[in-house]
């Protein structure tokens, strides 16, 4: 693997006071690292933030995977816009609201969730929601142990491509 370091990106998106700025500065220093005419580096990246006052969870995307919010009523919504990854000369970002209420559950992950293959097919996100709505009786740690779970017993003997993480919060 290749190591790319930006020595003066940390002290710039120190300074950065919200997500899609943050994102773009991400962008620029991706894109300035490998050529403006060219896309050698890619990423894709999500940021959330949930205001607990007002119980809004903002998401930017940059490529990212949807954010699966199940309400406590049993509806979900699928949170997240068409976007670009970073690194591309022409950045688009997504973002997207969404309402929170008491009892919600949010699930973020990253994409090699979803890209978790077995014989070829991706696990998906059919999957990844009929996984989410079977554990979510559970708390959200147990929730997380038995989504991983899902994800590996579909994987089975396979080698895992990509790594991947999730969060799962209990508003």
């Amino acid at each position: 693997h290749e190591r790319m370091e930006f020595p003066e990106a940390v002290e710039i998106l120190a300074k950065k006071t919200d997500l899609s700025s943050l994102l773009k500065e991400v962008n620029t220093q991706l894109v300035a690292a490998q050529g403006h005419d060219q896309i050698k580096y890619g990423m894709t990246m999500i940021g959330v933030e949930i205001d607990p006052k007002s119980l809004t969870l903002n998401c930017w995307s940059a490529g990212g995977p949807f954010i699966y919010v199940i309400h406590k009523d049993g509806t979900e919504d699928v949170i997240g816009q068409l976007s670009s990854p970073l690194g591309t000369p022409i950045l688009t970002i997504g973002h997207e609201q969404c309402k929170l209420q008491a009892g919600d559950r949010i699930l973020i992950y990253t994409d090699g969730l979803i890209e978790t293959e077995k014989a070829g097919q991706q696990f998906g996100y059919r999957r990844l929601l009929k996984a989410l709505k079977s554990g979510e009786k559970l708390s959200a740690a147990e929730a997380t142990k038995y989504l991983i779970n899902q994800v590996d017993n579909y994987r089975s003997e396979g080698l895992q491509q990509d790594d991947y993480t999730c969060v799962l919060i209990d508003v």
